[in-house]
């Protein structure tokens, strides 16, 4: 969980074959228990970190 309370959000790791699923359960909740609309974004985790090499300008 980031933040907290109402404004606060998750990061939720799902199986990319279980997205469409999750999302739509947890609108049908969010909306049931609260009554208000819930927001959704979707990112994809890629190769990860690397070091950049410096730009030198001359």
């Amino acid at each position: 969980m980031m933040g907290g309370g109402f404004g606060g959000c998750t990061i939720n790791l799902v199986a990319p074959d279980q997205v469409e699923q999750f999302i739509a359960h947890q609108t049908a909740a969010y909306q049931q228990q609260l009554g208000l609309p819930l927001e959704t974004y979707t990112a994809t985790i890629v190769a990860g970190v690397s070091a950049l090499e410096p730009v030198v300008e001359s």
